[in-house]
Formats: structure tokens, C-alpha cells, sequence
């Protein structure tokens, strides 16, 4: 833990998830659970649908700025023939964030992303069931040239739009009980 100001103390993320929709509350509402998320000690906050809800991005972003709180900018979404697939599913994923990333990734707000968490959907059996199930070598090769092809794919996006310094990290799901035997992403290159 780093600590510095008696104003912002640690740098430590303490984070909890806002699941966000197309029907989301009321700006008011959603910035009073910001508020009481604060209140309550947390400093991140991760957003679930935040794409879904660009209608609140401004009003959310000032929220996180006055309360002196950041984002997860989740990137997730995957169609119903996603595979894991570096030359399909890489640009698909990307195109369906690209008015978000134009938005989060300016200078104006890109000081309130903590960082982007790029999915792996290992734990979701439409993805793995049709490469042999989870654990089959066709479904951990795939995930592994996946994850590298996003992550650098990311990178160019992020950098493209001027935020260079984006911190990218692999969301990845082991199983309630580990019998999940996920690859190791390292040569991805995730932060």
C-alpha cells in the first residue's frame, strides 16, 4: 500500500460492481449509489453494461470526479458464435466498444479509468462446450492466441485515441471449484 495525502491516503483499489443497464435508474439514483459507495469506503467502481447506458456517461464520470472515484471500463461483450477466435472475435468485441473507448479514452476522462478488464469467457459452456469443453486443448489454444490478440488490439485502440498509459488486465474465471485449467495468458502482455 502506498499512502500519501490525508485526503486521498492509499492507493489501494477497493472496488465494488454497478451493474448498469439500457433501463438503468434514474442519473440521480445511480449517483447517489456512487455517493453511498464512497461513503462506504470504496474508491472503484465496476461497471457492468456501462456501454448500455450512454445516456449517463457525463453525469456518472462527474460523479466519479467529484467523489474522487474511478472506473473499471469493462469489455465483454461476445456474440453467439464467439469461439475465442483472434481474427473474428477480436475486431467484433472492439467494434461494439468503439463509441465508449471514443469517450472514456479522451483527456477529459480518462483520469477516472482505473483500468480496462477484457473478458475471457471461459466459464460460459455456449463459448467452451462447441471447442471440446473448457479444459480441451483446441478451447486453451484458443484462449491463449484470444488473449494475446486482444490485449494488443486494446493497446492500439487505447493508444490510437491518445491514452497510452490505459492499463489493460485479462478478466478470467477459474470455476467456483478450480477444475477450470486455464492457460496461462502471460505472453499477452496484460498489465
Amino acid at each position: 500500500m502506498n499512502c500519501k495525502s490525508p485526503r486521498n491516503p492509499c492507493e489501494m483499489k477497493l472496488g465494488a460492481t454497478l451493474a448498469l443497464d439500457e433501463n438503468a435508474s434514474k442519473q440521480a439514483d445511480l449517483c447517489g449509489l456512487l455517493e453511498q459507495m464512497k461513503r462506504d469506503g470504496f474508491n472503484t467502481v465496476n461497471f457492468y453494461g456501462l456501454e448500455h447506458v450512454r445516456a449517463s456517461w457525463e453525469t456518472l464520470f462527474a460523479a466519479l470526479d467529484r467523489l474522487q472515484m474511478q472506473a473499471v471500463v469493462r469489455i465483454e461483450d461476445y456474440g453467439a458464435g464467439f469461439s475465442f477466435s483472434a481474427q473474428e472475435d477480436v475486431p467484433d468485441v472492439l467494434s461494439r466498444y468503439q463509441a465508449l473507448l471514443d469517450w472514456v479514452c479522451t483527456p477529459d476522462h480518462r483520469s477516472r479509468v482505473a483500468y480496462f478488464a477484457l473478458n475471457m469467457p471461459v466459464d460460459d459452456g455456449r463459448v467452451t462446450g462447441p471447442l471440446g469443453g473448457v479444459n480441451s486443448p483446441d478451447c486453451r489454444r484458443r484462449q491463449v492466441e484470444y488473449a494475446a490478440s486482444l490485449v494488443s488490439a486494446m493497446r492500439m485502440e487505447t493508444h490510437r485515441r491518445g491514452f497510452s498509459t490505459a492499463k489493460l488486465y485479462l478478466s478470467v474465471f477459474y470455476g467456483w471449484d478450480n477444475t477450470y485449467d486455464v492457460p496461462s495468458y502471460a505472453a499477452a502482455g496484460a498489465d
